[in-house]
């Protein structure tokens, strides 16, 4: 009977152990990982850059950006916080590299980009990179080149000729737009006053894609509604969409003209990028009038 006993509080610890490990083994850190990201359309505003870009990340990975010798995040969205991937895409402004009086245009900038899961890899502020990951950031297979562009260049030296001019033209310029608010307050009509301001938001929002990165009516939508992306509620984002004055076949024919010079694509990879669900998502029709435009 003794024992049987002592044969029943083993088998009971071995349980008792086996558990608790198990227990520990489910509780284990999922490890950090961090994805190369292909840039797929780089366009310039001001002085900034806005790219588009394709990674195998997971949908909700951060899209975070640091140089050499800065932890400071260089990357937000329209919303001005850190970009993340939604079906293996990602667009994003990078802000904080500014040319000096020698920069001239086509001089290379070098940046390190990465997607990153399952933990956020930028502090609370979303300012800079936490220092425990910059050396993952830091490497070779996710450094990237920018190049100045000559609107860059003349936008930053536009600066200094702002600031030069801005005292003589202060007082001047304060009665102009005393009067301008004016007029504008008086012209402003009730429909205007009715559209809630997540309505006009995300119209603004719309007009900088549509603008800026050249985007479908279908990809813009899906932008403004992504869980990963502006997350403006359904109607706001159909809203938008519906009011948006934009040229889709000048954006389809602009999207082409980069696959064509930076991917050296041809005409039916081109095609097939733009219609694709899984791409711009742009219609046949729109599609064909920038194949057809191509060479003009």
């Amino acid at each position: 009977m003794k024992r049987l006993y002592t044969a029943a509080i083993a088998i009971l610890t071995l349980v008792t152990l086996t558990a608790c490990g198990s227990k520990k083994d489910d509780t284990k850190k999922v490890a950090q990982k961090f994805y190369t990201v292909k840039i797929t359309d780089t366009r310039t505003k001001d002085d900034d850059w806005i790219i588009k870009g394709t990674t195998d990340a997971p949908d909700g990975s951060q899209v975070v950006a640091i140089t050499d010798d800065s932890d400071s995040q260089m990357l937000e969205n329209s919303s001005v916080e850190i970009p993340t991937v939604k079906n293996g895409k990602f667009i994003a402004t990078v802000d904080g590299i500014l040319p000096d009086d020698d920069s001239k245009a086509g001089d290379k900038n070098y940046i390190y980009i990465t997607a990153s899961s399952p933990n956020k890899v930028a502090t609370s502020d979303d300012t800079s990179v936490k220092k425990k990951y910059i050396s993952d950031v830091q490497q070779d297979k996710f450094e990237q080149t920018l190049k100045f562009s000559q609107g860059q260049i003349d936008y930053y030296k536009s600066l200094d000729d702002d600031d030069s001019s801005s005292s003589e033209s202060s007082s001047d310029s304060a009665s102009s737009s005393e009067s301008k608010e004016a007029d504008s307050n008086s012209s402003y009509s009730q429909k205007s006053k009715s559209v809630p301001k997540e309505y006009k938001n995300a119209l603004e929002t719309a007009e900088e894609y549509s603008d800026n990165m050249y985007m479908s009516k279908a990809g813009i939508y899906e932008q403004l509604s992504s869980d990963a992306g502006e997350q403006f509620s359904a109607d706001a984002a159909q809203y938008a969409v519906d009011n948006l004055k934009a040229d889709y076949n000048k954006n389809a024919l602009e999207t082409a003209k980069n696959y064509q010079s930076e991917m050296h694509m041809s005409t039916e990879e081109i095609r097939d990028q733009l219609t694709s669900e899984a791409g711009e998502q742009f219609t046949p029709a729109e599609a064909d009038y920038a194949i057809n435009h191509l060479g003009n």
